[in-house]
């Protein structure tokens, strides 16, 4: 199976690069004026700026498997950049260029720093929500995107007898 590429996505890969730079000059911000675990108020008891490390994944899960989850999410995003470069439908292009974006946004905090930076903290109804980055926020809008992209648009081709 050979998958054909569409110059015209590359350029959608300056997306992923504007998400990236948010979120580590986000991330820079939070290192340089908040000590760890110090907590500013934005909106009482539902918003929190949270200067938090995570050496796992979402929510906690995988601590110090840092390297594990580095290597992991370098392939990923190898994979995804290619689909997103074989892609035609531009709903399908940027949500994987929103997801590429997260991925590696992690990444360098995970090769530079063995952790990740998290920061955005939630209170939802008296729930503590896991605290998150904007490398996280991609992740999950562009999975979303992606899932009403599967789910609502894509089509499948007929196959062709052979």
């Amino acid at each position: 199976m050979k998958l054909k590429i569409y110059k015209k996505n590359i350029g959608w890969l300056l997306l992923s690069v504007i998400l990236i730079g948010i979120d580590q000059l986000s991330k820079w911000y939070i290192k340089a004026n908040y000590l760890y675990f110090e907590k500013s108020e934005i909106i009482s008891d539902f918003f929190y700026i949270t200067h938090h490390k995570n050496s796992g994944a979402a929510w906690g899960m995988f601590q110090d498997a840092t390297i594990a989850l580095a290597i992991l999410s370098g392939i990923v995003t190898i994979v995804l950049i290619v689909f997103m470069l074989s892609m035609e439908h531009k709903m399908a292009v940027i949500s994987l260029g929103v997801i590429i974006a997260g991925a590696i946004g992690n990444l360098i905090d995970r090769a530079m720093f063995m952790e990740v930076t998290d920061f955005l903290d939630f209170y939802i109804f008296s729930y503590d929500f896991p605290i998150f980055n904007v490398a996280d926020m991609c992740v999950v809008i562009g999975t979303i995107l992606l899932s009403i992209y599967v789910l609502f648009i894509f089509k499948e081709e007929p196959k062709k007898d052979e």
